[in-house]
């Protein structure tokens, strides 16, 4: 007579486990696929250490990130280390700011975006924008790595490194 409803469970998230770019867990749908680290990515600017998490995007549901990705990746290792002081200028000048301190307290590295076809991006977070916008897709800086140095707004970066926007123009 009455019938007992399951509750339905949601599917864990799949975490694989890849030797260069460690403990990673799938974050997709139909419409955005995307790996994510597990861990933070610890990145040095303006004397300051920050945790950013990082983000591979796939074409397909599932598909692992593949070997453009995974160069980017070492490549994107070496640079933080190698162009600090390069990517510490061009964030400063962007944002207009002489002060290191003052550069370090606004200018917050939040996310580390890695495309299909291996371009890759750190994306800044600009504490004086105003809540709730500080941090959110339409603001922000986004200085991309690879293919080149390059810094631009964020809401169409984001768009263009998931595949949504797919300019051929992006970078002239």
């Amino acid at each position: 007579m009455f019938k007992i409803f399951k509750k339905k469970e949601k599917p864990q998230p799949r975490v694989i486990v890849h030797p260069e770019l460690g403990e990673l867990k799938y974050d997709g749908d139909e419409y955005l696929c995307e790996w994510d680290s597990v861990s933070a990515f610890q990145i040095a600017l303006w004397d300051r250490t920050y945790d950013v998490s990082i983000t591979f995007y796939v074409s397909e549901n599932g598909e692992e990130p593949n070997l453009q990705q995974v160069e980017s990746y070492r490549k994107f290792k070496k640079i933080v280390v190698d162009q600090r002081d390069v990517m510490e200028k061009m964030i400063m000048e962007y944002a207009e700011e002489e002060n290191i301190e003052k550069a370090g307290n606004r200018m917050i590295p939040r996310d580390v975006y890695f495309s299909l076809k291996g371009e890759c991006a750190l994306v800044f977070e600009d504490t004086e924008d105003e809540l709730p916008y500080a941090y959110d897709t339409e603001y922000g800086v986004t200085l991309f790595l690879l293919p080149k140095f390059t810094i631009e707004g964020t809401e169409y970066s984001i768009d263009y490194l998931n595949g949504s926007d797919d300019r051929d123009d992006f970078f002239d």
